[in-house]
């Protein structure tokens, strides 16, 4: 999540249509149909979809405070890779100077920008898949996997990893957030204790979620690769089911159990590593919750338009949450 700061910045632009003169500036860049630049979302991306050549496209780009454009770089080349290697992933597009990225200084600031073919098919919501779609979306994680496992020693992909994300917890967490400080120890203890082979560990997606997915029947499309880092594989199969991970952690759960089918139909997975699925998830909610606590940056005012105070207001209650959590998994 970016800072509510920057984000309020953009979104002032984009009228009651969802038009902005400043989405339309960027995706200039690489052209587009007339009329047809439209803001879309904001949250760790702005993102605006058009239409080039009567082909959807999507634009997102960041300011240079939220990511570095190397960072964005090497993402561009790990696609480049899984493009030659499959027909599921997103594939980047380059600029009218030829160019996967392109570097924006406004009056608004610095900006980093790329655009993405759109992809087919349909997005789904957890409560509307069935237990057999369950084993195709662990397969479609099985065979990402296999892809990226099998990366030359010669390719050379510079993505942050757990690690990285654990020193932006340490640099990041307020002074007051004595739980979170408690509990960052403890996730560093029990990371530290974990075996890295290549078996094991690589690049994973991060975010492997339906809201990253299109389906075309029993074909997944595979977007939003934008925090993929070096983490265990099986951290990815923790973060995708993050959602009927809510409550509890239920590995005999009928459609846990048909989406490790589905992964272990494609790849081999760890599955004494499956017991270490509370550990990751426990990683997964501090390194959001400091994401979240840097992005609400705004003071309550009559200059804040009402929509961010009550998107403030909602980012609140989640910390809240996350906070509770740190609670009890500390008294256990």
């Amino acid at each position: 999540m970016m800072k509510l700061s920057t984000m309020k910045t953009i979104v002032d632009t984009v009228d009651e249509e969802w038009n902005s003169s400043f989405g339309e500036e960027i995706a200039g860049l690489w052209g587009y149909d007339e009329g047809t630049v439209k803001y879309f979302r904001s949250s760790a991306n702005f993102i605006f979809i058009f239409r080039r050549e009567g082909e959807d496209c999507y634009l997102r780009f960041n300011h240079s405070d939220e990511r570095d454009k190397d960072s964005i770089e090497e993402e561009i080349k790990f696609l480049n890779y899984l493009n030659g290697e499959t027909s599921n992933v997103v594939q980047p597009i380059k600029s009218k100077k030829n160019n996967y990225i392109e570097s924006v200084k406004t009056d608004l600031g610095e900006y980093y920008a790329v655009v993405f073919k759109g992809l087919k098919g349909k997005q789904y919501e957890i409560e509307d898949i069935d237990t057999e779609q369950y084993y195709i979306w662990g397969k479609a994680l099985g065979n990402l996997h296999k892809h990226i496992n099998t990366i030359p020693n010669d390719t050379t992909i510079k993505r942050n990893s757990w690690k990285d994300h654990l020193n932006f917890v340490e640099d990041n967490l307020p002074e007051e957030e004595i739980l979170a400080k408690k509990e960052l120890k403890e996730v560093k203890r029990w990371i530290d204790s974990l075996e890295i082979t290549d078996e094991k560990y690589g690049l994973i997606h991060f975010d492997f979620e339906l809201d990253n997915l299109r389906w075309e029947n029993n074909k997944i499309n595979i977007l939003d690769f934008d925090y993929c880092s070096y983490c265990w594989y099986v951290a990815d199969v923790a973060f995708a089911l993050r959602d009927i991970f809510e409550d509890n952690i239920d590995l005999t759960n009928t459609n846990f159990k048909e989406f490790i089918k589905g992964y272990e139909s494609e790849f081999k997975l760890d599955k004494k590593l499956l017991n270490e699925l509370s550990w990751f998830m426990r990683f997964h909610n501090l390194f959001t919750f400091t994401k979240l606590t840097r992005s609400i940056d705004i003071l309550d005012s009559p200059e804040v338009p009402s929509w961010l105070l009550g998107l403030k207001k909602k980012l609140i209650g989640v910390v809240d949450n996350y906070r509770n959590s740190f609670r009890k998994s500390l008294e256990t």
